[in-house]
């Protein structure tokens, strides 16, 4: 599960052993980039190859932020992150959907 401030996104198939916390540059001028995981998941970010956008990978799915966080790409999906905190499933078939 990725939780932020706009979404949280929980993918079905993916395994994770144990935490991470950490930040995503979703806005503003320079670079940054991260990597955290074991030798069974890795989660990566990074901000600034694109102006605007952090693109995340993980579980073998890339995800992108834009917009300063208020827009998530996944795949050919696209959801708007304003009003409210939303939730993202991301199934095993890697098909996904937003959850009431």
């Amino acid at each position: 599960m990725l939780d932020t401030d706009g979404v949280k996104i929980v993918f079905e198939a993916a395994r994770w052993d144990g935490t991470a916390s950490g930040s995503l540059q979703v806005g503003g001028e320079g670079r940054s980039s991260g990597k955290c995981g074991s030798s069974d998941s890795t989660f990566s970010d990074r901000y600034g190859d694109d102006p605007g956008v952090c693109t995340m990978s993980f579980a073998g799915h890339t995800l992108r932020l834009s917009e300063a966080g208020r827009v998530l790409t996944l795949g050919s999906r696209v959801w708007k992150l304003a009003g409210g905190k939303k939730t993202v499933l991301v199934e095993r078939d890697g098909t996904s959907k937003l959850l009431p």
